[in-house]
């Protein structure tokens, strides 16, 4: 049986207890009250995931725009 989730398992609003990002990356659409609930609603909230997966430092963020081009 899984583990529950626990405060501890969420990091800037995304829920990591997988120990393997592709796992982390599949719990970014959670059931929560029996509905599943997307957190990647938009480029932003992708942009957020990489950093809280910490795949991206905050200053590279800022360099992204919504089109993915970095910005001059």
């Amino acid at each position: 049986m899984g583990k529950a989730a626990n405060k501890s398992d969420w990091k800037d609003g995304f829920l990591f207890v997988g120990d393997e990002l592709v796992l982390d990356f599949v719990n970014t659409r959670p059931v929560q009250d029996g509905e599943p609930t997307e957190l990647l609603e938009d480029f932003g909230a992708v942009i957020r995931w990489f950093q809280a997966a910490d795949l991206l430092i905050r200053s590279k963020r800022r360099s992204l725009s919504v089109n993915g081009k970095e910005r001059p």
